[in-house]
Parts: C-alpha cells; sequence; structure tokens
C-alpha cells in the first residue's frame, strides 16, 4: 500500500513538474546594442524584473550585438516566429510600418523635449497601426542626437560633401533622400556590423549618426572630424510579436508591458545623458566645427528639401503634415 502511495505522488510531482515546465514562457529578443552599453544594461533590469513580477513563469531571452542578424533579418525573424520581439531603431521600425520614421526627419525638431512632446500626442495612433501589423510597441527608446563625423574632412557646408563617400545604411529612407540632395555625394551601403571595416578603409569617410553609438560599436575609432550641428534625432523602439503577446496570461502581459515601457523610458534619459557625454569627449578628441549661422542655413534648406522630397513618397502625406505642423 505504502509503495503504491509512493508511486502516486511520485507521479503527481513529475505531472506537476511538466506542467511548470510547459508554463514557462522563453520571450526571445534581439538587438543590435552591445550586452555591455547602456541599452544592455537596462535591457538586462528589465528581463530581471520580469522574472521577479511573474515568479520565474516568463525569461526574456536577449540576442546581443547584431548576432539576431541585422535590423531587417530581426523583423523578417519576428513575421515568421523564429523571434519574439526585437529592440530596433527607426530604420527596422519602418520595415513594419513606415510612417513611423517622421521622427527621425532631418531639422524637424528643435530639441528632445519637442520631440517627447509630439511622439507622445502620436503613440496611440502608431501603436494602433503596429497592432494592424501583428506587432505590440512595448516603448520608444531613443538612440542618440544625429551629428555629421567624417574622415580628413571638415564638413562645414552641404558644398563640401561633394565628391565624397557618405554612407548609408540598408533600408534608410531618410539618409537616403538626404545624401541624394546633397549633390555630389556618393553613397555607400555597410550595414551596422560591416561599417567598422568600412570607415578603417576609408571606402566610406562621412557617417550621420549619434555619437555614443559611434562609440559603442566602435566607429569612432576611425573618425577625425564633427560638426557640431544636430541633424536630427535617431529613435527606435521595443516591439514584440502579438501572436507571442497573446500567449501570455493576462499578468504575464502586464508584467512584460509595465518593464517594457519602464525599460523605455530608462533607455531614453539614460542614453541622452551618454549621447551628450560622448559628444563633448568628441569635441576634445576630434576636430569640431561649429557651422556660422550662414552655414546652418544652407543645411536647413537641405534639410527642407530632404523633408518635401520624402512627402507622400516615403510618408503618407496626411501623417507627415500633422506630425510636422506639431513640430512647429
Amino acid at each position: 500500500m505504502l509503495r503504491k502511495w509512493l508511486i502516486a505522488v511520485a507521479a503527481f510531482a513529475m505531472a506537476s513538474g511538466a506542467a511548470e515546465a510547459a508554463a514557462k514562457e522563453t520571450i526571445t529578443i534581439a538587438t543590435m546594442a552591445p550586452s555591455q552599453s547602456a541599452w544592455g544594461r537596462i535591457f538586462n533590469r528589465w528581463k530581471d524584473n520580469v522574472t521577479k513580477d511573474t515568479n520565474g513563469e516568463v525569461e526574456l531571452s536577449f540576442l546581443w550585438g547584431g548576432s539576431g542578424g541585422d535590423e531587417k533579418a530581426m523583423v523578417g525573424n519576428m513575421r515568421s516566429r523564429k523571434i519574439d520581439g526585437a529592440a530596433i531603431t527607426a530604420i527596422g521600425l519602418s520595415l513594419i510600418h513606415q510612417d513611423v520614421l517622421v521622427f527621425n526627419l532631418p531639422g524637424l525638431f528643435r530639441n528632445w523635449s519637442k520631440l517627447d512632446t509630439v511622439r507622445q500626442s502620436e503613440t496611440a495612433y502608431f501603436e494602433g497601426k503596429f497592432e494592424n501589423e501583428g506587432f505590440i510597441l512595448l516603448g520608444f527608446g531613443d538612440v542618440g542626437a544625429i551629428k555629421l563625423l567624417s574622415i580628413d574632412l571638415q564638413v562645414k557646408t552641404p558644398g563640401d560633401l561633394n565628391g565624397r563617400k557618405a554612407n548609408v545604411f540598408p533600408d534608410d529612407a531618410i539618409t537616403t533622400k538626404f545624401f541624394l540632395t546633397t549633390p555630389g555625394v556618393t553613397q555607400t551601403g555597410a550595414g551596422f556590423g560591416e561599417l567598422a571595416s568600412f570607415l578603417q578603409s576609408k571606402a566610406t569617410s562621412v557617417i550621420a549618426v549619434p555619437p555614443y553609438a559611434a562609440e559603442q560599436m566602435q566607429w569612432s575609432n576611425y573618425i577625425t572630424h564633427i560638426n557640431t550641428m544636430t541633424v536630427g534625432f535617431s529613435i527606435g523602439a521595443m516591439v514584440m510579436t502579438s501572436a507571442k503577446f497573446r500567449g501570455l496570461s493576462d499578468s504575464q502581459k502586464e508584467a512584460v508591458r509595465k518593464h517594457g515601457a519602464q525599460a523605455a523610458s530608462e533607455v531614453n534619459s539614460e542614453v541622452r545623458r551618454l549621447d551628450g557625454q560622448a559628444f563633448a569627449r568628441m569635441k576634445t578628441s576630434k576636430i569640431p566645427y561649429e557651422p556660422t549661422p550662414d552655414e546652418v542655413g544652407e543645411w536647413r534648406q537641405v534639410f527642407q528639401k530632404t523633408r518635401q522630397a520624402l512627402r507622400g513618397a516615403t510618408f503618407s502625406a496626411p501623417v507627415f503634415d500633422r506630425i510636422s505642423g506639431k513640430a512647429g
């Protein structure tokens, strides 16, 4: 009798353990961010908080530093359900819903505060658009303030780019149009993982990226000059497939959403601080140039031409007009 009871208890324990193991959900999230970057530290806190709040029922598993492919591959892998989510820049986000790129437009926002105000007013709209595409927008997280960085060249005016090679990341519609609007530029197409070698060999000599991102990806090792003008603001977001999200319990969804939004907020404040520090370092380690008011005016003409060329082509005109109007 005792033997039968022990067998029954053991069977129950095994069944309970199997049910517990089956209930555990792993959410695989890809990112280009290195694990030791500010993004990495914040995402790891996101992971720990979700694990704690769900009593270990949900675990976030990150593919760091582009090990999950470039952003186009990440979006494709989410659509095919090979991964469950990604932390991506506006370039990747635009492969889900292209109008989100409007926040990256050159010269549109005067400062981060203005971007925050406008983006907050548009968040519900973009959440709906992403949901229509099968994705949950967990929170916007920024990349930094874009500067023009160059090798053996001081870029003072748009004319200084004539005859130069400038890099455009694959699927980056805005930078493509920006450099097309600047006469005489030859565009190179290195991806995030390839750009360092392009800069080292001088296969490209001009990039438009935030200083902190340039440091974290080691692109800044090859840069010699920096134009101190802000071209625009680079944004990103954390997204998750709706299919994976729907498979979670209500309490698990709440934990993922709550801590995802918290992580996005932390990314925004921390990355802006670190990007400002990286910019300050570059102004001492590189050769900086502060454009004159007349030179800034020349750049603003290029920015305006770039934005108008994208209106109704890359962006739907109503969305472009609405957000541009709010940006003032």
